[in-house]
């Protein structure tokens, strides 16, 4: 904490984003721009970010309309935009209030729960602190906010840029739920990358859509809150999507989110591949299990994260979590999908459980697809007719209790006397 130095005037970050030439930017703005005016183009929850941006360019309280237009080329310019915005929260005083400042902005001013806040900044705070240069701090943040700071930049371009304002208020498709709350979202945008994010339009002009956008298609299929904790259910609602997913699962104290790049699957072997993911977000966020690569290991080597078994009772069941998730699974949930275990700990009750697909629409097309066809074949079973001159052996009905595992004695002759219920012997 305290007086830091730039050990360089420019980034050595090689990245590549895409930004506009100069002769392409098109600024709408007055001849002379009043402080306050330009703080008001900016959505309010991006406010304080407006005001360094004034603050670290001009030191009056009207500007031109060519000094307006230097910063936008000055924003636009920089290659590194996580260094730009790092720079301009920290300047030279590296402190927790300037911390705060950056972490509102890379989050687009949203207000996180505190359990959330605490989980994704609480020690990453206080580990900058103890980091003696800009370039170290840059350094850290960069795995995780490298993306998320390009689509700041691209935000406050936009603002700068047009006259119509940006509304940074994202939203999903299906509803925000118990779990997937609004920062949630905005976490899950930062660590998951595709096949969980998918092309979609954006309310930015010309450009590509944010990150967080790319998860607009987010749809529920599973919540134990209105479901309840059923496997069965479970397996009925999200087993048969085929496409990737994101399990949330909640216990007290504790937040974890799966993603899985092929989905749930009752099997006995395991899967997902590599983007599939095992995230603790709450009570402090760590990314515990990567998905590898099978083309990389070779034929018959078994690289999946996930073993999920609820039908077969000759091996394991329960879903499992890890790098040898039937060895030494980073977390375990039980058969009945109530209780969790994390590294070997003592079983936790599950309070909340969402399952929501992440695949492209013609995944949930054929789901849909799939469900009306089984409710018409059970529908035709239900209207079916047993005809008594039905040879009961030979009955669709038998083999299905059979299949079942309910075994009814008929005669074996049609027509032959039916045998008399056993008499119960008195206790």
């Amino acid at each position: 904490m305290g007086n830091i130095q730039s050990e360089t005037k420019t980034s050595k970050h090689d990245c590549s984003p895409k930004h506009h030439t100069g002769s392409s930017i098109q600024v709408s703005a007055p001849s002379n721009v009043d402080r306050n005016d330009f703080i008001l183009k900016f959505d309010p929850h991006l406010a304080s970010l407006a005001d360094a941006l004034w603050k670290g360019s001009f030191k009056s309280q009207v500007i031109t309309l060519r000094e307006y237009e230097s910063l936008v080329h000055k924003l636009n310019d920089r290659s590194d935009k996580l260094a730009y915005f790092v720079e301009l929260a920290v300047g030279t005083d590296l402190n927790e209030k300037a911390l705060q400042n950056l972490f509102c902005w890379l989050k687009f001013g949203w207000t996180f729960s505190d359990t959330l806040e605490k989980a994704m900044f609480g020690t990453l705070t206080h580990s900058l602190l103890g980091l003696n240069s800009i370039e170290q701090v840059i350094s850290r943040l960069r795995p995780m906010y490298q993306d998320v700071a390009e689509d700041l930049s691209r935000l406050v371009f936009h603002t700068l840029t047009s006259p119509v304002p940006i509304n940074v208020e994202f939203s999903i498709s299906s509803r925000f739920s118990t779990l997937l709350s609004p920062g949630l979202l905005w976490v899950l945008s930062v660590v998951l990358s595709p096949p969980f994010k998918r092309p979609c339009e954006t309310r930015l002009v010309n450009a590509a859509p944010l990150e967080i956008e790319q998860l607009h298609h987010l749809h529920q299929l599973y919540d134990s809150m209105s479901n309840g904790f059923s496997v069965t259910r479970i397996k009925e609602l999200a087993f048969e999507y085929n496409g990737p997913l994101i399990v949330l699962m909640k216990t007290e104290g504790y937040l974890f989110c799966l993603a899985s790049d092929q989905g749930l699957k009752d099997s006995m072997k395991t899967y997902g591949d590599t983007e599939s993911k095992l995230f603790r977000i709450e009570p402090e966020f760590a990314k515990l299990v990567s998905g590898r690569s099978s083309k990389l290991a070779g034929p018959g080597v078994e690289t999946g994260i996930i073993y999920s078994n609820f039908t077969a009772k000759t091996t394991r069941r329960g879903l499992l979590v890890g790098h040898q998730p039937l060895v030494a699974p980073a977390l375990e949930i039980n058969e009945g999908f109530t209780e969790l275990r994390f590294t070997g700990s003592p079983p936790m009750k599950l309070i909340a459980v969402e399952i929501w697909a992440a695949g492209p629409p013609e995944k949930l097309t054929d789901l849909r697809a799939q469900k009306a066809w089984e409710l018409t074949q059970v529908n035709k079973e239900k209207n079916r007719k047993f005809k008594l001159e039905e040879d009961w052996r030979e009955s669709a009905d038998r083999h299905i209790l059979s299949m079942g595992g309910v075994n009814v004695n008929r005669s074996a002759l049609v027509g032959a006397p039916e045998e008399p219920p056993q008499s119960i012997p008195n206790k």
